[in-house]
């Protein structure tokens, strides 16, 4: 009788999940004390087992909201990879090296990577670990908006209060506005993303990435006026019409504001591209898709906004230039498409605290303080430019195999 072999047991699955499970204790955990501590003040003392009840509700939608993410940076894994070939993102993946197709059960973000210890079922070579890293990025970030914005009820958009954030569903109140500007701003964000990961190889956006990553966001402002979330001028009651009209006039001005401020610093961070955008070449290349990630922001924040989220945009590039430099020679981190993304996330998160920060006399015409700002961004792109420049190459390096997806099927 020939000897069975024993099965060694998988570690790193079982320590992956045993990560997700201390996660959930712990912000089952924390909310529940914060909505103790938010309601202990009454008169009656706090009532645990309500706060217990909330922080359960809260983690459920939380779960859903970062299983949601890793589904969407699985699709964004074969949207970076497809979508510059001019390939159909729609049908099943397989593996890069066996072309087998990718069973459903081995389609699970993040998880199916490391139980299969990152080798393919069927023919065990290895899968890059690039796609559950991306995977479980995009998680983290829908996390991270359901928390700052969701949860909160926009206590981090203008108008809101700080000391409301972090309470769950304790001060939520779910209305239609609140739905449709988190749902396309996840979308817009998602398609940033996946520029962001198409230029980080060194590829060019197709410029109906960032048309479809703006549909949601002009389809919810046309349903909805209210969605805008700073219009473009100060205005008294409207109808219907006319509030249309300046949601797609809001629309319209931070998309024209964020392109002229990529057109300001490109060339800066992209020298020696072609001015009137038609050359082919890398550093023209960059430049365009540069001016069209920032009009996407551009057109979600609205133009008085814009500089200050340029600021964030640049700041972040810079700090990740330090953090990643090991790796400015593999990857093209000199493009500030791989950034816009990061900025937006970060700017948004805060844009209630940044609104009362004035560097800038308040009293100085609106008009000085913005150009003055944008003058400040072009400064930092200088040192940027230091921080993450590299030999030119035209293109940079795969990262992905030169084949298709690994673990992910098209949603």
């Amino acid at each position: 009788m020939p000897r069975q072999r024993k099965r060694r047991p998988n570690w790193p699955y079982r320590f992956a999940w045993l990560a997700i499970v201390s996660c959930v204790v712990l912000y089952i955990v924390g909310q529940t004390l914060l909505a103790g501590m938010t309601y202990g003040r009454r008169s009656y003392g706090t009532d645990w087992g309500l706060c217990l009840v909330t922080a359960l509700l809260d983690a459920t939608v939380a779960a859903w909201f970062v299983a949601v993410g890793a589904s969407i940076g699985s699709f964004l894994n074969v949207v970076a990879y497809r979508l510059p070939l001019g390939r159909n993102i729609g049908g099943h993946s397989g593996c890069p090296y066996c072309n087998t197709p990718i069973d459903g059960t081995d389609n699970v973000p993040v998880l199916a990577w490391i139980q299969l210890r990152g080798r393919c079922r069927c023919c065990r070579l290895p899968i890059s670990i690039q796609y559950p890293l991306v995977e479980l990025a995009v998680a983290l970030v829908f996390l991270w908006i359901y928390v700052t914005e969701f949860a909160s009820g926009g206590s981090n958009l203008p108008g809101g209060s700080w000391g409301a954030r972090g309470n769950g569903f304790l001060r939520l109140t779910v209305t239609p506005e609140i739905a449709l500007r988190l749902g396309s701003y996840l979308f817009a964000i998602s398609g940033l993303i996946g520029a962001a990961l198409i230029a980080v190889r060194g590829k060019s956006v197709p410029l109906k990435l960032y048309l479809w990553s703006l549909v949601p966001w002009v389809v919810s402002t046309l349903v909805l006026p209210a969605v805008i979330i700073v219009k473009w001028r100060v205005s008294g009651e409207l109808s219907l019409t006319d509030a249309r009209l300046d949601a797609v006039a809001s629309l319209l001005c931070g998309l024209v504001a964020g392109i002229a401020l990529a057109r300001l610093v490109a060339p800066i961070v992209y020298p020696g591209f072609d001015p009137r955008l038609l050359a082919q070449n890398a550093v023209t290349r960059g430049a365009r898709q540069w001016m069209g990630a920032l009009g996407v922001a551009g057109a979600i924040v609205g133009w008085q906004a814009v500089v200050s989220l340029g600021w964030c945009i640049v700041l972040s590039g810079c700090l990740a230039s330090l953090l990643f430099r090991r790796f400015r020679n593999r990857v093209s981190l000199g493009d500030l498409t791989v950034w816009v993304w990061f900025g937006l996330l970060l700017f948004r998160a805060n844009w209630a605290a940044l609104m009362r920060f004035d560097v800038l006399p308040a009293s100085w015409p609106e008009v000085i303080r913005q150009v003055l700002g944008a003058l400040g961004v072009a400064v930092v792109c200088l040192l940027y430019r230091i921080l993450s420049y590299r030999p030119p190459l035209e293109d940079a390096g795969e990262l992905l195999p030169s084949v298709d997806s690994s673990s992910q099927t098209d949603e």
